[in-house]
């Protein structure tokens, strides 16, 4: 069962560019790295956005196999708090 943003609980996914001023479609940068959001928000702040409108999540299994692909910040923060090893 996929975590939502009500329950807190960490969803990694990559962070979503919402465009609504231009009228253009959201969109991820080809270089983006997962981010670890609670509540809507990134572990690092950079990013705010709802987790349960996107479909960009990633476990977080393959997060701690390929720490490369998300965030260094959100990681070491994700490690700290909620990781069990």
């Amino acid at each position: 069962m996929k975590n939502t943003m009500n329950s807190m609980m960490p969803v990694w996914q990559l962070p979503v560019r919402e465009r609504l001023l231009e009228g253009k479609p959201d969109w991820v940068h080809p270089l983006a790295k997962f981010h670890c959001f609670v509540g809507g928000r990134s572990l690092c702040g950079n990013y705010e956005q709802n987790t349960d409108f996107f479909e960009t999540d990633i476990e977080s299994g393959e997060i701690v196999q390929f720490p490369a692909c998300g965030c260094k910040k959100c990681y070491e923060k994700w490690k700290k708090e909620y990781y069990m090893w």
